[in-house]
């Protein structure tokens, strides 16, 4: 039997596979303000349609407008271009890594997966037309075969233009610690969508990347208590120094904390973010 029959079909998927899960958070202003959370569990076939109805009923807003008498719903991000970067991550995802993460805030929805993309493929050539070389080469053919995507790379692209004709921002793409991340800007004026300026675009990628490194750093902890500073920079593709940065970060805000020393103690959860 491969991999891929029990990732797609399997009754319980997680005996095999210990990070295939789709992980849902939603945040106030702070990466340590967890308002409520959810995790999706099961084969990977029917997590899409899993999803997509949790986000529909629990955790995004719609916008209400009328055309004569018929009441219109919209859902604050375009739908198709949500369906489209969940799928990617699903299909796409190296599942020897860890759990795919959606962090839903007020001003933006970021969606992180473990994976490289291939050698020779770059995040400027996504936005184009482009080779599909997919990691999962028979999970992304019953996919296409089943109709949910496509085999012509052009994902990002409908992406993109999804979200520019909503009048939203163009989402940020990006590779941050070893895996995949997209994230969905959104911006009121007066109750009307705006763009975002440059500026808020990088402030907004900063405080993306530094919530996904906490978490992968966590995630480590969990897996292994005894995992050393030089052991997570390893795990992460960072410096030891960046790794000391976050753990300050993480003990200060009493979310970590060491018992003994580097080598021979062992890292205790104080609470989760």
């Amino acid at each position: 039997m491969k991999n891929a029959a029990v990732l797609l079909f399997g009754k319980n998927p997680l005996k095999f596979f210990s990070s295939v899960s789709f992980r849902i958070g939603k945040f106030n202003n702070s990466d340590y303000e967890l308002i409520s959370q959810d995790i999706i569990e099961g084969n990977i076939f029917s997590m899409p349609d899993k999803v997509m109805e949790i986000l529909k009923t629990k955790y995004l807003k719609y916008n209400i407008s009328y055309s004569g008498l018929q009441r219109i719903e919209k859902l604050e991000y375009p739908e198709d271009a949500l369906r489209e970067a969940i799928l990617n991550a699903i299909v796409h995802k190296d599942y020897t890594g860890a759990h795919i993460q959606l962090s839903i805030y007020e001003n933006k929805l970021v969606l992180w997966n473990p994976g490289k993309l291939p050698v020779g493929l770059s995040i400027n050539m996504l936005k184009e037309k482009h080779p599909s070389n997919p990691k999962n080469p028979i999970i992304a053919d019953i996919f296409f075969k089943a109709g949910y995507i496509e085999i012509w790379g052009r994902g990002i692209s409908l992406i993109f233009n999804a979200c520019k004709t909503n009048n939203l921002p163009e989402p940020i793409i990006e590779e941050i610690s070893n895996g995949f991340q997209i994230s969905f800007i959104k911006s009121r004026n007066n109750g009307s969508l705006k763009s975002s300026t440059y500026k808020d675009k990088i402030n907004v990628t900063e405080n993306v990347t530094e919530n996904v490194t906490e978490n992968r750093i966590i995630e480590e902890i969990l897996k292994n208590s005894n995992i050393t500073t030089g052991e997570l920079a390893s795990k992460l593709n960072i410096t030891r120094r960046t790794v000391a940065r976050y753990i300050t970060k993480l003990k200060k805000n009493g979310i970590i904390k060491r018992i003994g020393p580097d080598k021979g103690g062992y890292w205790q959860i104080i609470k989760t973010k």
